[in-house]
């Protein structure tokens, strides 16, 4: 879809549940989840061509996540699934004909949902630690090994309660959104807080934006800032019923309505359809669940 609702591709042939995995520039991962048996499909958005489709294996654990993107330097493509958060396992585009076992984590991973990201080449996990706040494991995609894990943004206290917890890429930047409520009496009030991770190395996190939210909201997952820093655009989804394209001007914090949906689709992000000469809009990709 176009930013005003239009539908511009549909990709056929696609079999699985949330879209888990893009880039405003690449291609996208989705996860095919059974009682059965996981797998995952990587396709190219440009041309709907399904690139690779992973075996699929026997599921016996009790959770099992995906993620996918590409190396630095040799950009090559994979796709990594962590079993029951302490079995890890690669799939290489072009390069592998099955699943390969991998270093696992250092510790065991617990299944959070919308975890985990692609930033940068490294792969980010996200699990909550109750009242110690957020831990994020980071597993670097060219060498295949988990690297340091570090602590999350701030977990909000006292009259701030925190509804929802998401990770995301935002211009090339991890960030960590936390929607919250105030219990200030009489008011239902919302807001979204979005974090971006500053240093890596010491775990710095800066707070780089305040989003007033909708009481429906269950979350807000931010997509991109605007060339110039004018308008933050975002998906609101509402109680798991509908989902809403807002833009955000960062200037006089009004949020303008682009796109509705009647329902959930699963995943919201931008993705590059390569029709930069036919089209000038920027383009969002939606995988129904």
């Amino acid at each position: 879809m176009d930013m005003d609702g239009n539908v511009v591709k549909v990709l056929k042939g696609i079999d699985g549940s949330p879209l888990i995995s893009t880039s405003s520039h690449d291609l996208i991962c989705v996860a095919n989840y059974s009682y059965s048996y996981a797998n995952a499909q990587v396709i190219d958005p440009a041309s709907g061509k399904v690139l690779m489709d992973c075996p699929k294996q026997q599921r016996t654990e009790v959770c099992t996540f995906f993620c996918s993107g590409r190396s630095a330097p040799s950009l090559t493509y994979k796709v990594v699934k962590v079993d029951d958060g302490s079995a890890c396992k690669v799939f290489t585009l072009g390069e592998d004909t099955g699943w390969r076992v991998s270093e696992p984590p250092k510790t065991s991973i617990s299944y959070m949902e919308n975890s985990p990201v692609t930033v940068n080449s490294v792969m980010y996990f996200l699990e909550t630690q109750h009242r110690r706040g957020y831990t994020l494991h980071s597993f670097d995609i060219e060498s295949e090994t988990w690297k340091k894990t570090i602590s999350g943004s701030r977990k909000p206290m006292g009259p701030d309660v925190c509804l929802a917890v998401l990770m995301a890429e935002l211009n090339g930047a991890l960030c960590m959104v936390q929607t919250e409520r105030d219990h200030t009496p009489m008011t239902n009030n919302r807001c979204a807080n979005i974090w971006i991770l500053a240093d890596l190395d010491m775990g710095t996190w800066i707070k780089a934006y305040t989003i007033p939210m909708d009481a429906s909201t269950d979350y807000c997952r931010p997509l991109r800032v605007t060339h110039g820093g004018g308008k933050l655009i975002f998906c609101n989804t509402f109680y798991a019923e509908r989902q809403e394209i807002r833009a955000y001007n960062l200037h006089t914090e009004a949020c303008t309505s682009l796109c509705k949906l009647d329902r959930t689709m699963g995943r919201i992000a931008l993705c590059n359809l390569q029709l930069d000469r036919l089209l000038s809009q920027p383009r969002f990709s939606v995988h129904r669940s």
